[in-house]
């Protein structure tokens, strides 16, 4: 399984879909600055552009991707761990009932080690 103690949150506290706003809103906030202060012709500062908003867009869509990959992780882990659960009660479950009828004689000591 998968270790998620800080509970989708990244190293600094934060949440990752907060990671990924701020970089996306520094990037844009980068390209609007660039383009202040470029001393290209608007052709060439226009070609920068599109190629920043290509490279933008690459990146967003991998971080997008990566963000999937550990949702439908944390999901299949959380299915199994349900799953566990399940069978865990039912096999108490099954025990106690087994006791209830005269079967062996009930020791939650016991009941705990399993």
């Amino acid at each position: 399984m998968n270790d998620y103690r800080n509970g989708g949150m990244d190293m600094n506290g934060g949440s990752v879909a907060g990671s990924l706003a701020g970089f996306a809103i520094g990037a844009i906030v980068g390209a609007g600055i660039a383009l202040l202060f470029a001393p290209d012709s608007g052709t060439r500062t226009r070609q920068r552009l599109g190629a920043s908003a290509q490279k933008l867009g690459r990146v967003a869509g991998e971080k997008i991707d990566a963000a999937k990959s550990v949702v439908q992780e944390f999901g299949t882990d959380a299915k199994e761990a349900f799953k566990a659960g399940k069978e865990t009660f039912v096999q108490g479950r099954e025990r106690r009932t087994g006791f209830e009828q005269g079967q062996g004689e009930f020791n939650p000591r016991e009941e705990a080690t399993h």
